[in-house]
């Protein structure tokens, strides 16, 4: 896991590189892996400091779990950790991104992007609740929040460690 103070320079979000099929409701293998590669080695060699992919530009909501590993461990091999990489693991599911979180960590990644699922609105209360029974639940990972919830990004987020940790 890195630390805050490795992070600096540009977060360069990517996208998830689909295959020309990607838009066929029958396709289960939508990644284009080579892709992906190229284009993550071209997007270091410009100088991106930070990739982060699997945002919530749709992959948290289109990609099927088994896309989700190809897309994460393409990335991941291709960053060769020459910058910290961040996967999204938001999902509509809590249980999921339990999941992606674990799968994740067992990668190496540097941390996650978690959110709230379609820029729901929640009570503060909801989501400050649901964002650390998430982080308690799963193996150590650096977790980005971002939410639209003014209450929430203008306020102190903690949570305490779980013994697993």
């Amino acid at each position: 896991m890195i630390s805050a103070s490795e992070l600096k320079g540009v977060l360069g979000m990517m996208p998830a590189f689909a295959t020309s099929d990607a838009v066929d409701i029958r396709a289960t293998q939508t990644i284009a892996v080579d892709n992906l590669r190229d284009g993550v080695d071209k997007i270091i060699k410009d100088g991106v400091q930070n990739i982060a992919t699997t945002g919530t530009y749709g992959e948290c909501y289109n990609l099927l779990f088994d896309e989700f590993r190809t897309l994460a461990v393409a990335t991941a091999e291709a960053v060769r950790k020459r910058v910290p990489l961040f996967i999204g693991c938001t999902s509509p599911n809590p249980r999921e991104v339990v999941q992606k979180m674990n799968f994740v960590k067992d990668l190496g990644a540097g941390g996650v992007l978690l959110g709230v699922p379609y820029y729901e609105t929640l009570h503060v209360q909801d989501a400050r609740s649901g964002f650390t029974m998430t982080s308690l639940t799963s193996s150590r990972v650096l977790i980005s929040l971002f939410t639209t919830i003014p209450r929430i990004t203008n306020s102190r987020f903690q949570s305490q460690p779980s013994k697993n940790w």
